[in-house]
């Protein structure tokens, strides 16, 4: 139950938002603590589904990450690699967790499973293979997206940097680079129809892409378990130009937003009364139509008077 935003806009540049609603297990709370979760100073993840398995998952990815810089700091990541990293670990914990609940109380894991298969009732294999198999957790997501080098290359002298956004459902990752927005949790058709509704492309300006990121964010709070409270953070162009959003930013982008829908409903209302007026208009002249038939029927004679004139 959230929602998480990320776009591209011109520039190269990436702005995301997210709600800060939490679920645990079947308890849904929000605290002070935001749903972005920076993997490098140019990578970040945003995540729904249960915290708690997300938690451990971009745990491991941080990890691996981290371990990857100390060893080469030189490099820079692809968002496409962290995106991989987070669909590995993301079937990894699937796996352990399926082994924990069908293979440890025989006190096997998925290696002595295999092993000893030939050792066990072939019925009793063929039933924990099928759990095994079809262990499923309950539909997790996740939004990996920075800036980096993956992409064509230029002869200039500094290398070119390019935006990217991955979607990682489960442990199915897509790439919406050419579409240039995208959005998980419950508010993820509210936010994307924004989006939509506003014609958004990677081309459009950063200050209108920021106010159009947190507009989406306000109207995805309609869906049930969308946190009010707003975090937002930009990307790019540069390598390592990750950042938050302050406080009175999002202030300021409220503030907006408030005016925004009060000019909105104005404009609602007074569409609503030039309608009114257009109804009337068009009842009157439906009227007049009809007066003008009923006239013309009765000067007109009928054929009964004609028969009665010959």
């Amino acid at each position: 139950m959230t929602v998480c935003i990320a776009a591209i806009c011109e520039d190269r540049r990436i702005v995301g938002a997210s709600d800060r609603m939490i679920t645990a297990n079947d308890v849904e709370f929000e605290p002070e603590q935001p749903k972005i979760w920076p993997l490098t100073s140019s990578i970040v993840a945003l995540y729904s589904g249960d915290s708690a398995l997300q938690t451990e998952i971009l745990e491991r990815v941080e990890s691996d990450v981290a371990s990857q810089i100390a060893k080469d700091p030189a490099t820079w990541l692809t968002v496409r690699h962290v995106a991989d990293l987070y669909s590995r670990y993301y079937q990894a914990t699937l796996r352990k967790r399926a082994e924990t609940d069908y293979l440890s109380p025989f006190g096997l894991d998925g290696d002595s499973f295999i092993r000893r298969q030939r050792e066990m009732d072939p019925q009793l294999v063929g039933r924990l293979a099928s759990r095994l198999i079809e262990y499923k957790f309950q539909p997790q997501a996740a939004i990996l997206t920075g800036v980096d080098l993956d992409g064509p290359q230029t002869t200039g002298t500094q290398p070119d940097t390019y935006a990217h956004i991955y979607v990682a459902r489960d442990a199915d990752i897509t790439c919406h680079d050419r579409v240039g927005f995208a959005a998980i949790g419950i508010g993820q058709s509210h936010a994307e129809s924004q989006f939509m509704f506003a014609g958004h492309t990677r081309a459009k300006p950063f200050p209108e892409t920021v106010l159009l990121t947190y507009s989406a964010k306000k109207r995805a709070e309609v869906a049930p378990g969308v946190g009010s409270d707003t975090d937002m953070f930009a990307i790019g162009a540069a390598l390592g130009s990750y950042f938050t959003f302050g406080d009175h930013v999002i202030a300021g982008l409220k503030d907006i937003d408030k005016k925004t829908n009060e000019e909105m409903k104005l404009a609602a209302g007074n569409a609503q009364e030039r309608m009114k007026a257009f109804d009337a208009e068009l009842a009157q002249k439906a009227k007049a139509r009809e007066e003008q038939t009923r006239l013309a029927s009765e000067t007109t004679p009928s054929s009964a008077q004609k028969s009665e004139g010959q």
